[in-house]
């Protein structure tokens, strides 16, 4: 059965454990959702962690504003952002397409922050 999703947010199965603000892209089955990388063109961002077949809520890529991603590496202020491997962002050093715009910094690994799609 088809369905429409009005509002910039919607409910997926993770696949895999997933960690908050990381990309995501389709899974093996309909309704679940993996990890993106570098070449991955994303569903979305995951707004929570959770485990391996519980309820994620991913902010679709089509939803309007600005999101939180995790880091892979440092990235400056106003830096354009790669998609990396893992649902990460980066400075350039994987080989996926620029996809953000950081809207503050990152020290590094690990660190979220507030970033504007480019696509």
């Amino acid at each position: 059965m088809s369905q429409q999703t009005e509002g910039g947010f919607k409910a997926f199965t993770a696949e895999e454990d997933l960690l908050a603000f990381r990309r995501v892209k389709q899974g093996a089955a309909a309704g679940g959702v993996v990890y993106a990388d570098a070449a991955d063109a994303e569903l979305g961002i995951t707004q929570e962690a959770v485990d391996s077949g519980d309820r994620v809520t991913v902010r679709l890529r089509s939803a309007e504003g600005t999101s939180k991603v995790q880091a892979k590496t440092a990235i400056a202020l106003g830096a354009d952002c790669d998609r990396a491997n893992d649902g990460y962002v980066d400075d350039g050093t994987d080989t996926g397409a620029v996809g953000f715009i950081a809207l503050e910094a990152a020290s590094g690994l690990g660190s979220i922050i507030e970033v504007i799609r480019k696509d």
